[in-house]
């Protein structure tokens, strides 16, 4: 009998639990629901939306804007979904739901030893990109842990079930992914976040608009000569479709602002792909350099 005290972690864990039963089919279509009533109802989430698609894709009118809006809140609903079947169901399963791989080359270690970083935007089901990289070679990936402390057990053990390993956001961590592509291995890091320490970022072009954008990468290059590989797990009817494609050859200037325009280059490349499957949603414009207005503010009501 349970006498401990439920909390939004724990309730959180429950439900997860109960997802992870589902079949792919079900936690999509659950998905899809789930997203179409974030349109209707104009949530946060559409609103967040609606500016960032706005802002990046100007060139498509106002009902393609629209279509853009309503698709991508679908998909990101459907990603978070999935996320439960995926954590708790065996790799065998998950194996059978990657119907193809484009790129796979790439993934080749060279001959003279040379690391790999794989840029993994949140494009698509990233997930499922972490569970598969480790049968390929071992690879440890910086792992951000969750707000809710009750999260962490599930999503490291998940994360790790496949023979890949996690390091955190921290000095510590760094260290760790820095010996490691030092020694001809594999990493995997999410580009697409706002770095939380401003010294760990700069501003570059991102949909030709200014977005702070980590400089982590750009380090890891410059100190280890590995090669930088985008890959992303798309949404297909049957499955998912794995795509690796060669980063930017900017990435790999030396000059740090050339450098960090090549990553954002690489991801906006990832993106114009399968812009429905983009994680819209995230305030990736919120810190603006000061002459910049904020894009998420809501306009006052008169």
């Amino acid at each position: 009998m349970f006498t401990g005290k439920f909390t939004k972690g724990t309730l959180t864990v429950l439900t997860l639990n109960i997802l992870g039963r589902l079949p792919l089919r079900c936690c999509r279509w659950l998905g899809h629901g789930i997203g179409q009533l974030s349109y209707w109802f104009k949530t946060k989430s559409y609103r967040i939306t609606v500016a960032n698609i706005a802002y990046c894709l100007p060139e498509l009118n106002a009902q393609q804007q629209q279509q853009l809006v309503r698709n991508s809140l679908v998909h990101t609903a459907t990603t978070m979904i999935e996320m439960a079947a995926i954590w708790h169901k065996p790799y065998t399963w998950m194996k059978r739901q990657i119907t193809s791989i484009k790129g796979e080359e790439l993934l080749t270690p060279t001959a003279d030893d040379q690391g790999i970083i794989i840029i993994a935007p949140h494009i698509g089901n990233w997930e499922v990109l972490g569970l598969y990289l480790p049968s390929v070679q071992h690879i440890v990936s910086l792992y951000q842990p969750p707000k809710m402390p009750e999260l962490e057990p599930l999503i490291r053990a998940a994360r790790e079930k496949t023979g890949g390993a996690v390091a955190a956001t921290n000095r510590r961590g760094v260290s760790q992914i820095l010996k490691h592509l030092r020694n001809g291995g594999m990493t995997g890091i999410l580009p697409d976040q706002i770095p939380n320490d401003i010294n760990s970022g700069i501003h570059a072009p991102f949909f030709g608009k200014p977005a702070l954008t980590m400089t982590l990468i750009t380090n890891l290059i410059q100190k280890t000569q590995c090669r930088a590989v985008c890959g992303y797990a798309k949404r297909v009817d049957n499955g998912f479709e794995l795509v690796f494609v060669p980063a930017n050859e900017a990435i790999y200037s030396e000059d740090i602002h050339t450098s960090v325009l090549g990553l954002n280059l690489s991801i906006e490349a990832c993106v114009r792909d399968i812009p429905e499957q983009y994680q819209w949603e995230y305030k990736r414009f919120r810190k603006q350099p000061k002459d910049m207005k904020n894009i998420y503010r809501r306009p006052r009501s008169t």
